[in-house]
């Protein structure tokens, strides 16, 4: 997955590594455990994890994501386990 000047890669063992532009923000994705699938933006990178929680990092400070309310998500059936 590829955001702006970055990849972001989901591993096998719901763990996700990245590299690119904004090392610290990046840094923060290394403690993501448990992840299903991200997603990724201009500014930001979202992860779902087998929870159900979303969790995110967000380098745009003018424009927070707020994702207190989101819960219990979860992949469509074609993407599920």
């Amino acid at each position: 997955m590829a955001g702006v000047a970055r990849t972001i890669r989901l591993k096998s063992n719901g763990t996700v590594v990245a590299v690119g532009h904004n090392s610290y923000q990046l840094q923060q994705l290394t403690k993501w455990q448990d992840i299903v699938a991200i997603a990724a933006g201009n500014n930001h990178v979202l992860g779902l994890k087998e929870n159900g929680i979303i969790v995110a990092i967000n380098d745009n400070e003018e424009v927070p994501i707020n994702i207190n309310e989101w819960t219990n998500i979860s992949l469509p059936a074609f993407l599920g386990k």
